[in-house]
């Protein structure tokens, strides 16, 4: 056997290429498998940094929300906002903020809705409303991440006032006086126009006298009326009659046209020269189904035209259900038109329809069509009351510029059928005031007034001024007890007002609501008022202001003075020596079958020389005479005039029934009235010498300047048998005037020494004299400062008066009740004016004024409250006023100031401030946020005023005051 043998391998000097290059590669795998893992490792761990970062930005976020809320509420503002902490603490800034130049955050706040239950919803779920304690923040925070991916971190949160106050005041009823806020039912100061006796409310006060003044009947509160409620409705400041659905229908008649178009008229619309010829018919067949009828447009080119049909209805009731069926057709087209469209109207005329106002339309038409049923048009909107109107099926066509058409436009089953409606009760059911408006020194009854909606209807009224037992009406002629169906309109009512008994100081009215069945009416408002009366009498020399020399006031009267005139005057030619120049004669009474009476001068025979005679003829049953005239003139008024004559009968044969002389003196140159005359000879029997007569006193005939005629008659009457002839002379006839009294002719003023001084006025009211003008006139100026200014009415304003600027008493009356009433203060000064003939005299100067309401409430009235402590620096969120107002005419105003605390007392205090400051006031209504531009964060002091406004009728009330704070 062989021995064993052992083997050894051959050392080794050295590595193979094939060597190195396996290992290399061996070791690039294993280290860049390595360094993978190294690299993913680190940037997991970095991205997971970003991203806690982003984290803790977004949870500072959320803090520094908090913060801010805790520093005042109303800092929450809705909207995006960045953060800074440069003044030591955290405040909103921009509307974002860059964290290391990588992260973005934005910090938006927004509402907070909630349902009737609580519950959060979103803001635009029916019925949600923002709850102004609660706040949505949300804080994202954005970045690039390193693997440049835009990452966002967000966090959400809820914010509330849950560490807020509210300082609530529900009682006033302690009264005034409380500097500081610790007795619930306190406050500070009033103006004195607040009621605050009843337990939670604050009103106007009830003026709750009786002065004569103005009452409103506002018809806003139900228990004031007596009525009958299944008639009548008081609600909302109206009484108006309950409406009653009608049940009433109608419809339009023959809609199938199947026998003929009885009750259908075809028209044209808008047919005119140069157009086609439109036309409408009927065929018998073809229809939907049977007859039917159509609107026809022949071919033309440039046409703008239609065609409709219509049929009258009436309707009885107001504001029917009203619907319209029918079916069309179009059975010619061609080709295309401009247009083609069909109509609806329900018109209330006959005539052509107006574009817009249809209740249907069918759209721009392309084609022929088949029948086509449109059902149910509702066209209740265009029958708002009851009466006749017109139902209208139309087709309009405008053509091109070529030749298009024809067009046919069919219609059949066409009706139009209304129900219901509203009625109303006929039998003039009746309204009046429980209780009556009692006055006191009353004067008259001046106004009455209606605020009404009558819609077709009326509504009439009685008076009574004993409460109601009797019922009054004005018959024409006076106030007297009304009858069934006696009454009047407000107009006749106010007209007559004046007239009506002051003697209980009380008035009631009761209104009846007149309709026929159809018409609403309501009635607003009534108004009364009375006026008190001022009368300057002028008897007491020293309360007026005047210039002695031209006005004296004595016996009730301011008159201008008379001064002696020294003027003196005659009438010419008395002898008539050598003519009759200056003198006409005239027959008095002269007519058919009557002698002719004449007059003549004769040269000699005279006294002496020349003389005129009135000449008689022989007659019968004759009644007439003659007379001798000449014109004068005065230029003063009342001279002292005399007459002298000389006379003779030169023939009288034999004795007539009467012959007399009469002197007259006239202010025209007629014939004379006898029982006028200045003088009369009595009945003359014979002939006769001359007689003188001397100074003959005709000042009674002569009041006034101006001009005159004397005048010198004879007068005869004879009997059936012939007599005269007769035959009366006259010479050294004349008439001479002196003195007289003239009169200033500038105009002298006269005023009272005091106003007229009137509180709580309302209006002047009337103006009125008494005068004695006697050709003159009286003007007047007035002045609300006691004669600093004196002012006219120019046409349109009562303006300052200027020279010559004035108005007579009609005008100043007319245009009183415009005259200021600001000051409470009246003063007029007159002008007694004259031409310097006319003594012009002021009897009396009448003044009607009436107040304000004084048996309703006071129109305006404030309250400040007691200072309000919060404890420490607060901030001021949220304010909620409780009330009520009865119409828009009425407010509940409230303004808030603040102030530091100042050694336990408030320091000074911010300006009375609203929702925007100055000038502005928070209302009744929902809870709402107090402005952050106030500035009133960081006081500690607090206090409200309230401003409470009305007309007078009622009064505003306020029940409850609550600020929200944070201390």
């Amino acid at each position: 056997m062989l021995p064993a043998t052992s083997y050894k391998l051959p050392a080794k000097t050295g590595v193979s290429l094939v060597e190195v290059i396996l290992a290399v590669a061996l070791f690039a795998l294993f280290a860049t498998a390595l360094l993978g893992l190294l690299f993913a490792s680190y940037g997991s761990n970095f991205q997971a940094l970003e991203k806690h970062k982003a984290g803790l930005y977004a949870q500072e976020g959320l803090e520094a929300v908090l913060s801010i809320r805790r520093q005042a509420w109303n800092l929450l503002v809705n909207g995006d906002h960045g953060l800074t902490s440069l003044a030591g603490f955290w405040q909103f800034n921009g509307s974002s903020d860059l964290i290391e130049n990588k992260y973005q955050r934005t910090i938006t706040l927004n509402d907070v809705c909630r349902d009737p239950s609580g519950l959060i919803v979103d803001c635009l779920s029916p019925g949600a409303l923002p709850d102004l304690h609660s706040k949505q923040a949300v804080v994202k925070v954005s970045y690039a991440a390193i693997t440049g991916v835009n990452n966002e971190v967000t966090l959400e949160s809820l914010l509330t006032t849950w560490q807020s106050r509210d300082w609530l005041q529900t009682n006033w009823t302690g009264g005034a006086g409380q500097t500081s806020w610790s007795e619930a039912n306190r406050y500070y100061s009033d103006d004195g126009q607040i009621d605050y006796s009843t337990a939670g409310e604050v009103k106007l006060v009830s003026l709750g006298g009786n002065s004569c003044g103005k009452k409103i009947w506002p018809f806003t509160t139900p228990t004031d009326y007596t009525y009958d409620s299944a008639k009548i409705e008081v609600s909302g400041g109206l009484a108006e009659l309950k409406g009653q659905a009608g049940g009433t229908s109608g419809a339009t008649t023959n809609p199938g046209f199947d026998s003929s178009t009885t009750g259908w008229t075809y028209a044209d619309w808008n047919q005119g020269g140069g157009e086609v010829n439109v036309t409408g018919s009927r065929l018998t067949s073809g229809g939907n189904p049977n007859a039917w009828v159509y609107v026809n447009f022949p071919r033309g080119s440039n046409d703008e035209l239609g065609g409709y049909w219509r049929q009258a209805f009436t309707t009885t009731v107001s504001s029917p259900t009203v619907n319209v069926n029918f079916d069309w057709q179009v059975s010619q087209y061609d080709p295309t038109p401009s247009t083609l469209q069909l109509y609806v109207f329900v018109d209330p005329s006959p005539g052509v329809p107006t574009l817009g106002q249809q209740v249907w339309s069918s759209g721009e038409i392309t084609s022929t069509s088949g029948w086509v049923n449109v059902s149910n048009i509702d066209a209740s909107s265009r029958v708002s009351s009851s009466g006749t109107y017109y139902l209208k099926i139309a087709a309009w066509v405008e053509t091109p510029g070529s030749t298009t058409g024809s067009f046919r436009i069919g219609y059949d089953n066409v009706s139009l059928d209304w129900v219901g409606g509203t009625s109303y009760p006929s039998d003039n059911p009746t309204i009046n005031p429980v209780a009556s408006y009692e006055v006191s020194n009353i004067d008259a009854w001046s106004s009455f007034a209606e605020t009404a909606q009558k819609n077709g209807g009326e509504i009439y009224y009685q008076l009574s001024s004993d409460n109601g037992t009797t019922w009054q009406y004005f018959d024409g002629a006076n106030w007297t007890t009304a009858g069934f169906g006696q009454y009047n309109p407000a107009s006749v009512v106010n007209a007559n007002l004046s007239n009506f008994a002051t003697t209980t100081g009380s008035i009631m009215f009761k209104a009846f609501l007149a309709s026929d069945g159809q018409q609403a009416v309501k009635l607003d408002e009534v108004t009364i008022s009375c006026r008190q009366e001022y009368e300057w009498p002028f008897t007491t020399p020293t309360d007026y202001t005047y210039d002695s020399a031209k006005i004296e006031v004595s016996g009730g009267l301011a008159e201008l003075k008379g001064q002696a005139g020294g003027t003196s005057g005659a009438t010419t030619n008395p002898g008539f020596d050598s003519s009759t120049t200056g003198w006409t004669y005239a027959d008095w009474n002269q007519g058919g079958g009557e002698v002719n009476v004449t007059g003549s001068r004769l040269t000699s025979g005279g006294n002496p020389n020349a003389w005129v005679y009135v000449n008689f003829p022989r007659g019968s049953n004759d009644e007439l005479g003659g007379y001798w005239r000449q014109a004068f003139t005065t230029t003063v008024s009342s001279p002292t005039v005399n007459v002298n004559f000389d006379w003779q009968v030169s023939q009288y044969d034999p004795t007539p029934s009467t012959l007399q002389l009469y002197v007259f003196v006239d202010p025209s140159p007629g014939v004379p009235t006898l029982g006028q005359q200045v003088w009369s000879s009595g009945e003359i029997t014979s002939t006769s010498g001359w007689v003188n007569v001397s100074n003959i006193d005709a000042s009674s005939r002569v009041s006034s300047s101006g001009t005159y005629y004397l005048k010198i008659a004879a007068w005869v009457e004879t009997p059936g048998s012939t007599t005269g002839s007769f035959r009366i002379g006259y010479d050294n006839v004349s008439l001479d005037w002196v003195g007289g009294t003239s009169y200033p002719s500038d105009n002298p003023t006269i005023n009272p020494v005091a106003s007229y001084e009137v509180s709580n006025i309302d209006a002047w009211s009337s103006f009125a004299e008494t005068a004695q003008k006697n050709g003159g006139e009286i003007y007047y100026q007035l002045s609300s400062d006691n004669g600093t200014t004196w002012q006219y009415f120019d046409g349109a304003n009562w303006t300052t008066a200027g020279f010559g600027q004035y108005n007579p008493a009609s005008v100043v009356n007319a245009n009183l009740s415009n005259f200021a009433t600001t000051t409470g203060s009246i003063m007029f000064k007159a002008f007694l004016a004259s031409d310097g003939q006319q003594a012009v005299k002021l009897d009396r100067v009448v003044l009607g004024w009436g107040q304000g309401e004084l048996s309703g409430f006071a129109t305006s009235g404030w309250l400040e409250s007691s200072a309000f402590n919060t404890g420490g620096q607060s901030s001021f969120n949220l304010l909620s006023l409780a009330g009520l107002i009865p119409s828009s005419s009425f407010d509940v105003a409230v303004q808030l100031a603040t102030a530091p605390d100042s050694g336990g007392l408030p320091g000074s205090w911010s300006d009375w401030l609203g929702p925007s400051g100055l000038g502005t006031y928070y209302s009744l209504g929902e809870e709402v946020l107090i402005p952050l531009a106030n500035n009133h964060n960081d006081h500690q002091w607090l206090k409200y005023k309230v401003f409470l406004s009305g007309d007078g009728s009622d009064t505003p009330v306020l029940n409850e005051v609550k600020i929200n704070y944070t201390p």
